[in-house]
């Protein structure tokens, strides 16, 4: 633990490259067992949490907010499933062109751990976003799981 944490702080004892809590973490976990698994749940809690909110409140499609996104326009707005699934693929790829974007501008200037998740999820929300355009342009959404459903139907 100690080239660890000699290896990620600087002089002044500030973290470097690493999560703020993460120097929380190490101090704590040389308290036993108990502290570790503490911080260790705390962690996860707040791991869950984020993770929610980023599958919730971004709109695309194989996200969790892709899908309420998607009902929404069928159900609420009225919109024909068809013309549903071309809004909900093309919002997806634009936002997954934006987060993969992002990602690489991170990645030369200094976020790389943060920036490759984030990439890697960009890249397969375009991949699945793809997929949807392209059953949208064969007119084949009967056998879609979400498109496809009885109550989509008109």
């Amino acid at each position: 633990v100690y080239l660890l944490v000699k290896y990620e702080f600087d002089m002044t004892g500030n973290a470097t490259g690493i999560w703020p809590s993460f120097s929380i973490f190490l101090k704590t976990m040389s308290t036993g067992p108990a502290g570790f698994f503490q911080v260790l749940a705390g962690e996860a809690v707040w791991l869950n949490i984020i993770l929610c909110g980023f599958n919730l409140c971004i709109p695309a499609y194989p996200l969790d907010g892709g899908r309420v996104f998607a009902a929404g326009l069928i159900l609420k707005l009225k919109v024909e499933p068809l013309k549903a699934a071309f809004v909900t693929a093309m919002t997806a790829m634009a936002i997954s062109t934006t987060m993969v974007a992002y990602a690489i501008v991170r990645l030369f200037t200094g976020g790389a751990s943060f920036s490759l998740y984030l990439g890697l999820v960009g890249l397969y929300v375009f991949y699945e976003s793809f997929e949807l355009n392209s059953a949208v342009k064969r007119n084949d959404l009967k056998n879609h799981p979400i498109f496809g459903g009885k109550c989509y139907q008109s």
